[in-house]
Formats: C-alpha cells, sequence, structure tokens
C-alpha cells in the first residue's frame, strides 16, 4: 500500500513538472497535500529515476524552485511512462489522460475547452491538444464527431446509438470487471444495477435459458445505460426493420423491458427495445464453429469475428458489430 501511495505521488509530481516551468517545493508540497520534507523525498525518488533511465533530472535553486529538465529528444518517452522511481511499475500516461478526456467528453452536454482540460489533468495546452486528436479518432470509430469552437470549447456530436455504443465499448475497454459496478453507478449515477441484473435473471428463469456471462453483462450493461438516457430524454431513433420481431429474442426483450418499466415508471420506446434485442444477438452468437459460419477480417484493425448468417438483410457485418445495423452476418471479435 505505501509502495503505490509513493508511486501516485510521485505520478502527481511529475505531472505538474510537466506543466509548470518552475515551481518551489512550498508550492508543490500544497498542491499535492504532502509535507515538505515529503515531496522533497519524491522528488529525490523522481530524479534518480529520470537519470537512470536517461530522461532528464530535477533542476533545484535555492530560493527560486524546482523544475524537469528532459534530455533532449525523451521528451516523448517521458510523456508516455510514468514510472515509480524503484522501476517495479510503469504507467502509460499518455493513455491514462486519453481515457480521462474520453470520460470527461461521453458526459451528458459536456463541453470542455483546452485550457479547462490542462487543468484538470495537470498538463499544458500544447500537450491536451495533441492528446484532444487521438481522443478524436477513437470517437470517429463509433461516428461520432468531436466539434470545437472559439470561446465555446469541444464537444461530440452523435446519433445515440453511436453514443451508447462508444461508451459501452469505453467501459469495457478501460474498466476491469471487478471495478464493473462501481463504474457503472459512478458514470450512471442513480441506476439500480442490482435491480436489473435481478430483473435479467427473473425472465431467464422464467424462459427457462441462461445468457452466458459476456451476454447477461452486456444486457445488463446496455439496460443500464438505457435508462439513464431515457431519463434525460435521449431515446434510440434510430429506424430498425421490423422483422426483428420474428426473432424469439425479441420477446425474450420485451419480457424483461416490461418489469422494468412497471418498476420504475418509465416507458420504452418501440426503437430501444429493437435496439436491446440487436445487442443481444450480437453478444449471444459466439458458438462454436458449425457448418455456414465464417470468418470476416475487417481489413483495418487485428481483430476476427465469428459470423453466423441471419434473415435480415440490411447492411453489412461490420456495421451490426458497431451497432448500426441488423446485417446479412451478425459478428462477434474473438
Amino acid at each position: 500500500m505505501r509502495q503505490i501511495k509513493e508511486t501516485h505521488q510521485i505520478n502527481r509530481i511529475l505531472m505538474i513538472l510537466l506543466n509548470r516551468e518552475i515551481i518551489t517545493v512550498k508550492e508543490l508540497s500544497e498542491e499535492i497535500g504532502l509535507t515538505e520534507k515529503t515531496t522533497r523525498a519524491r522528488l529525490n525518488l523522481l530524479d534518480q529515476y529520470l537519470q537512470e533511465h536517461q530522461l532528464g533530472s530535477i533542476q533545484r535553486k535555492t530560493r527560486i524552485g524546482v523544475w524537469l529538465e528532459m534530455t533532449i529528444g525523451k521528451e516523448p518517452e517521458v510523456m508516455d511512462l510514468i514510472a515509480d522511481a524503484t522501476g517495479t511499475t510503469l504507467y502509460n500516461a499518455q493513455s491514462s489522460f486519453a481515457k480521462m478526456i474520453k470520460l470527461f467528453l461521453l458526459r451528458p452536454e459536456a463541453t470542455y475547452t483546452l485550457a479547462q482540460l490542462s487543468e484538470k489533468l495537470y498538463l499544458s495546452v500544447p500537450t491536451v491538444s495533441k492528446l484532444v486528436e487521438e481522443v478524436e479518432q477513437w470517437f470517429a470509430r463509433y461516428e461520432i464527431e468531436l466539434k470545437r469552437q472559439t470561446n465555446r470549447g469541444h464537444w461530440l456530436e452523435f446519433e445515440e446509438s453511436q453514443y451508447r455504443t462508444a461508451l459501452i465499448n469505453f467501459i469495457f475497454e478501460h474498466v476491469e470487471r471487478e471495478h464493473l459496478i462501481e463504474k457503472v453507478d459512478e458514470m450512471l449515477y442513480g441506476n439500480d444495477w442490482s435491480f436489473i441484473n435481478a430483473t435479467i435473471i427473473d425472465v431467464e428463469r422464467d424462459w427457462g435459458i441462461k445468457l452466458n456471462d459476456q451476454s447477461f453483462l452486456n444486457l445488463a450493461l446496455s439496460l443500464s445505460i438505457s435508462i439513464y438516457r431515457l431519463k434525460q430524454d435521449k431515446p434510440v431513433s434510430q429506424v430498425y426493420d421490423s422483422a426483428i420481431r420474428d426473432y424469439n429474442e425479441y420477446y425474450f426483450i420485451s419480457s424483461i423491458i416490461h418489469k422494468i418499466e412497471a418498476r420504475l415508471q418509465i416507458e420504452f420506446p418501440e426503437t430501444e427495445k429493437y435496439y436491446h434485442v440487436f445487442q443481444l444477438l450480437g453478444s449471444s452468437r459466439l458458438l462454436d464453429l458449425q457448418q455456414g459460419d465464417v470468418w470476416f477480417d475487417d481489413g483495418s484493425e487485428n481483430r476476427r469475428y465469428f459470423c453466423q448468417e441471419t434473415a435480415v438483410d440490411c447492411g453489412d457485418a461490420l456495421s451490426y458489430f458497431r451497432g448500426d445495423c441488423f446485417g446479412l452476418l451478425v459478428c462477434c471479435a474473438v
């Protein structure tokens, strides 16, 4: 535990030094909540680590302050890797900062200027600007546009189904399974995760079926987000093919939603039901390979998709996987 605390403190010091030209030990200690003696000790550990890895050094001058002097050409390495001085733990700082920016922008009606993000992350504005470009590419995967305007800041423009797909994937990418409930409760404030889980289990029992763990988790998370967004009057508006009613999954989802509506006094539009059917179909088809099944390679990422033929034709396989459409092939990343 002590080592974890030291690592966190050193990381914060490095973040501050990356964002400040010079700072006194007193100011630094007040900002991170440590005594001046402890702050000097952490600075010594950080200085030792930087010099050992030829990344730079911590410079000090009496009555002036301390500052970070990076080795020429090593700036990207200092940004990419924040390490504790013992060398036992490495953190991909750039990835962590990008994750935080994604989280900020995924919040409802979120708008942030570069200066605001800089202040939150303890990074310089130019550094934040580069991170925003990286984040913009991530959102583009879901056809979400990162808008920007002088004096207003940055915000997202999207179709509701695209936003939800991005939010679900963000959670699965960045949240460890054991912390999932805690993070969902934090991000989707006011949702009753245990009630949603219990409702799915009740309907499973009624139907005499049991979803696999991943399908169950996907459905519970998708329903949680749906409730959260419906309370904000943000339903899925995408038009889906009504042929989906021919699938048993439609009636399974309808049974779950009926119980949720009765308990929470909330109404799910028909488009919401279709949306959850598509999500369930996409996550529940990870079966053993059978005759007629195929592999699909999206050509742009090192992923393969296990695909099964379906009866509804409204798009391509990858579009379906991304939540846009129910296509000829139901595909799941493996």
